[in-house]
């Protein structure tokens, strides 16, 4: 009869041990988490941002040739504020604040050489696609280098 009281007495629940132990396991496999998603955030805005540079080049070629096609004179570099204020470009959303570029970003721009679009520099409010600093400027990056591993941060 000892028997069956000592029993039931330990089929009651967990110890206070076991619960603690659950909730560190819970609260590393949480930080765990969050960290991943954290890097996985951040992996989503690169790809935002070099998706705004694909869009921008698709938008200045129209551009370009529009201009071509209407034997206007041709502008070159095409600037963001060009392509935006003529209606080939909505405002971009920067990926990485939620803010519309205004028409005062003036920095973003396409190269074209012979007809072709060869080049960019695309600066965000966090982030930029451009090749090497030279003075004050940024000088453009090649359209095959166009990849995320190219994003970099912007300097303050």
């Amino acid at each position: 009869m000892i028997r069956n009281i000592n029993r039931k007495s330990n089929e009651n629940g967990a110890t206070l041990i076991e619960l603690l132990a659950i909730i560190v396991i819970l609260g590393i496999i949480a930080s765990i988490a969050v960290l991943v998603i954290g890097d996985v955030i951040q992996k989503a805005r690169k790809q935002a941002f070099v998706s705004n540079a694909y869009i921008m080049r698709n938008a200045s070629t129209v551009y370009y040739k529009n201009k071509e096609f209407n034997k206007e004179p041709l502008v070159n570099p095409v600037t963001y504020n060009e392509l935006v204020t003529s209606g080939f470009l909505d405002v971009i959303i920067d990926p990485d604040t939620g803010d519309k570029w205004g028409l005062d970003h003036t920095d973003s721009y396409v190269l074209f050489k012979d007809g072709k679009a060869v080049s960019i520099c695309l600066i965000g409010m966090k982030r930029k696609l451009c090749g090497e600093k030279q003075g004050e400027d940024y000088l453009p990056l090649p359209l095959d280098q166009i990849r995320e591993e190219n994003v970099e941060d912007r300097e303050s």
